[in-house]
């Protein structure tokens, strides 16, 4: 976690003294090991520094080529910098020290906007080439780093954070009611809006290039083109899969401070725990220490995993830390808004607050989390329709074969039925049942927005565009909701000075998932088989052998009671126009008064409601403060508890 910002005027009119200076200023959570400047003529960039990994040490951003006609702001890392070190050197390239903001550096002077294909890691960064007077532009392939960016025809702003750019007080701060109705609506379309017009979020995997002429956007990276992954064994399967995951988790390990790392107990958490204690063992864990940190729901239901992470934390012989959820109070939830002009972290992220503070204090720059390991590691349920449709019919028979021993006949039946059904079925079908089930989860929480953003919403579903796909991870790859959740934690993660990382969203892991059979990813009733295997002896039994999932309704329902007057109709009057106040309080009250299966579908719509009107509200200040800018009091972090 670093940040970025810069300002680019192509009409030749220099960079107001100080403004860059406001952008990174307002970012100063992100820079605590200092922020600098780079400011010539029309040009400025800026970039917040934290000091991650033994080899940030040597670098100082924005960093330049010796002539500066070539120059780097990057919020990032490189996860194969032993490779690009030795492939940049072999060409010829003088490397003035080891960090990764050379290593990038010199990688687009020798590929230009080929760069990309030789970097693997998280990365959002903008270089201003003075060469051919344009910047180039670019966010890693998962969207883990934050990249916005305004274009107004003749300036281009960029910033980790979007409320940096309206430091400068010709960026335009209008709501944009189209992104509005999705949060409130809980249906997410857009990779590329924010909730403010004309601020815009460059999508993962794409580069971006602005010159005078404007901006120009390009798809670097599409793991459908790989091939498959054909072996004639399980066991070798088991044994690539076990290769890579040990290698992705050496990978992300590399940082010159204890890591810090999830432990929810669940299979996915637990694995990367478990294998980075193995590393650790072997001496090829690329960190000085590690601790593990849990949330501590004990006796609340679906949300208490303690036992499994005490049974981890006895097994690999690691502390792992249990800390109470965090709830905080209205007044940090307005503080978040009023500052950063975002809707405030869902109830499932911030109660992680103390957590990550914790591990802070205690040291660690870099936190891990087990996220993604369902999306790419969890099975379709397309592994008949794959091995049929390839013609495998030995590999058909084998899968029908192990699941028979494992569910009997009749359950296959009903399953296999189902699955041939789906097959047949046009995509734009499924798409349209999946919507329809998604709205009956969610209640009538539709009928909460105003016609006007019901309008808005429905245009959004028209020209959705079509999900081309080999299967079904493709859905996945380019869902709204999950380039927004990684956004999400990552912000979430800053605001507490980490920087945080995810293993299972590494490019290697997806390429992984789009190439491996389905046959190896669910077995019978055992979703991610493959993912299992390779984890005997170094998890506990009960942990590699979990079939359950911890589920977070009580952290919806400990954060909404505690905001009932928010949800008033008269409190809600703020959003009059947008939704209807009343309908709106009933749904809340329908919500918390009713079943947990019905409260958090609803949740993350009231989440919605509550943020948006918090953010209206923010702007309505700041529009009547403007003479006042700079002088927001800063959010208080809330202990946990």
């Amino acid at each position: 976690m670093s940040g970025i910002a810069a300002i680019i005027h192509f009409d030749g009119r220099p960079v107001e003294p100080g403004e860059i200076e406001r952008m990174t200023a307002s970012m100063s959570h992100r820079g605590p090991d200092g922020m600098r400047h780079w400011v010539k003529g029309n040009v400025a960039l800026g970039q917040c520094m934290l000091r991650t990994t033994p080899e940030s040490a040597e670098e100082t951003q924005p960093w330049a080529n010796e002539d500066e006609s070539v120059v780097l702001a990057m919020d990032g890392r490189v996860d194969n910098w032993e490779e690009l070190r030795a492939e940049l050197m072999g060409r010829g390239a003088r490397l003035r020290n080891r960090s990764d903001a050379e290593l990038v550096l010199r990688a687009y002077e020798e590929w230009g906007d080929e760069c990309l294909s030789h970097i693997d890691g998280d990365y959002g960064l903008v270089i201003w080439d003075g060469r051919l007077q344009r910047a180039f532009c670019a966010r890693d392939r998962m969207a883990v780093k934050p990249f916005q960016y305004h274009w107004n025809g003749h300036s281009l702003v960029i910033a980790s954070e979007l409320h940096a750019m309206f430091e400068l007080g010709w960026v335009p701060q209008r709501i944009n009611d189209g992104m509005m109705a999705e949060y409130i609506a809980d249906e997410w379309h857009s990779r590329t809006e924010t909730l403010w017009e004309e601020i815009l979020r460059l999508e993962p995997a794409h580069w971006m290039t602005v010159s005078g002429a404007g901006p120009r956007t390009q798809r670097y990276w599409a793991p459908e083109t790989m091939g498959e992954l054909v072996y004639r064994q399980d066991e070798e399967y088991i044994e690539h899969y076990r290769a890579l995951l040990f290698d992705v988790v050496r990978r992300t390990s590399r940082s010159q401070a204890p890591l810090a790392y999830e432990v929810s107990g669940g299979l996915d958490s637990s694995a990367l725990f478990a294998v980075a204690s193995e590393l650790r063992k072997e001496g090829h864990l690329c960190a000085p220490g590690m601790e593990g940190y849990t949330l501590n729901f004990e006796g609340q239901g679906n949300a208490d995993e303690l036992r499994y992470a005490r049974s981890v934390a006895r097994h690999v012989g690691v502390t792992v830390h249990e800390v109470e959820p965090s709830y905080p109070d209205y007044e940090w939830f307005k503080a978040w808004a009023d500052k950063y002009l975002e809707c405030p972290p869902f109830p499932n992220g911030i109660m992680s607050l103390g957590l990550n503070e914790l591990a802070q204090v205690r040291g660690a720059k870099v936190l891990v989390t087990g996220l993604g390991g369902d999306e790419w590691l969890g099975g379709s349920g397309e592994d008949y329709i794959e091995e049929a449709r390839a013609g495998r019919w030995k590999e058909l028979a084998q899968c029908v074969r192990r699941d028979v021993e494992e569910i009997g006949i009749r359950t296959l039946s009903v399953w296999a039925a189902r699955k041939a059904v789906k097959a047949a079925l046009p995509q734009w079908v499924i798409e349209a049942r999946r919507r329809r089930l998604a709205r009956q989860r969610r209640g009538d929480g539709d009928g909460v927005l105003s016609p006007a953003l019901r309008s808005l919403l429905q245009a959004r579903q028209v020209r959705l565009e079509p999900v081309k796909k080999k299967h079904s991870k493709m859905a996945l790859l380019g869902n709204p909701f999950i380039v927004g959740a990684a956004e999400w934690s990552e912000r979430e993660l800053a605001y507490s000075g980490l920087e945080v990382r995810h293993p299972y969203r590494r490019r290697a892991i997806v390429e992984f998932a789009f190439a491996v059979p389905e046959r190896m990813l669910t077995r019978g009733l055992t979703n991610r088989w493959l993912h299992r295997q390779p984890l005997a002896g170094v998890l506990p039994e009960d942990v590699r052998q979990r079939r359950t999932k911890a589920e977070f309704t009580v952290a919806y329902l400990r954060a909404l009671g505690k905001l009932q007057s928010c949800f008033e109709p008269e409190a809600l009057e703020v959003l009059v126009g947008r939704v209807s106040p009343g309908a709106a309080a009933a749904m809340y009250r329908n919500a918390l008064g009713g079943d947990d299966d019905a409260a958090m579908p609803a949740g993350f719509q009231l989440w919605g409601l509550f943020g948006c009107g918090l953010i209206v509200r923010a702007g309505q200040d700041r529009r009547s403060a403007a003479t006042d800018r700079g002088r927001m009091r800063p959010v208080s972090r809330c202990q946990s508890g």
